[in-house]
């Protein structure tokens, strides 16, 4: 599979979104120190811009950094205003320094294989974020022969079981390794959301609920959906089945902009390995 570690590409003309872009950059605590530093210029008179001189107002809040050419364009909100600056085009070393990479799903982790994190649910009951989907019947299976069992070894907050969580990574070569597991809960009726309530190392499982949980996931059938890849969350229901479907399939990943319906989703095992 030919991949890239890490895409960097900003361009300005698309939407500072993870759906349009493979990374966005934001601040960090020590953004604006180094920012200071550069020679910058507003982009509509051309005259030099005083970042320091800002900070004696009001603090700025960075909007969006990208890249056309030569040249580093920023968006900056301060005291109601959108400021826009240029400067000379950043290096990657510099970004990578001073702020913060959220990163989209079309790019990879760095490592001897690079890789992707991915969060997937199996729910077990109606989670309050999708009331309409009736399909995690299908799955209480897993509640009682795992999560039922394994609860009762651990101290959750009072509320409904809701979803069965699982942290894996995706490598480049297609190989898929199962790193954490966790239960959702709902701690309210009233509250419109659950909440990953407890992670714990699929290595650190005790034996027995390890190798029930390897077990069904080779040969119980399983309806799952991913809730994040990177730092990217799928936006709907369906955009997070399509992705599950991807996983399964093991096919690259596209722009989430790119992203069509790839129709119902299947009952399979989890992921082939």
């Amino acid at each position: 599979m030919p991949y890239l570690l890490l895409l960097w590409g900003q361009l300005c003309g698309l939407l500072y979104d993870l759906r349009y872009q493979d990374t966005l950059w934001q601040e960090g605590h020590r953004t604006w120190r180094a920012v200071k530093r550069l020679k910058l210029q507003d982009k509509r008179s051309g005259l030099p811009v005083y970042v320091s001189a800002l900070f004696e107002n009001a603090k700025p809040v960075l909007l969006s950094v990208c890249h056309d050419g030569e040249n580093t364009y920023w968006s900056v909100a301060w005291k109601g205003d959108t400021l826009e600056w240029v400067s000379r085009r950043l290096s990657h070393a510099w970004l990578r320094r001073y702020m913060v990479a959220i990163r989209g799903p079309r790019t990879w982790c760095r490592g001897p294989q690079p890789f992707k994190e991915v969060q997937i649910v199996i729910p077990l009951a109606q989670r309050p974020q999708v009331p309409e989907d009736t399909l995690w019947q299908w799955n209480l299976p897993w509640r009682d022969s795992l999560i039922l069992p394994w609860i009762q070894t651990l101290r959750l907050p009072s509320g409904c079981i809701t979803a069965m969580g699982l942290h894996v990574r995706y490598f480049a070569n297609g190989k898929v390794s199962y790193e954490k597991i966790s239960v959702y809960v709902q701690r309210h009726l009233q509250l419109p959301f659950d909440e990953e309530s407890r992670v714990v190392l699929v290595s650190k499982l005790p034996r027995a609920y390890r190798q029930r949980f390897l077990s069904l996931r080779k040969r119980l059938p399983t309806y799952a959906y991913v809730v994040r890849i990177q730092d990217y969350y799928p936006l709907s229901l369906t955009e997070a089945q399509a992705w599950m479907y991807l996983l399964r399939q093991k096919q690259s990943f596209p722009l989430p902009s790119e992203l069509s319906s790839l129709g119902n989703p299947a009952l399979v095992a989890l992921l082939p390995d």
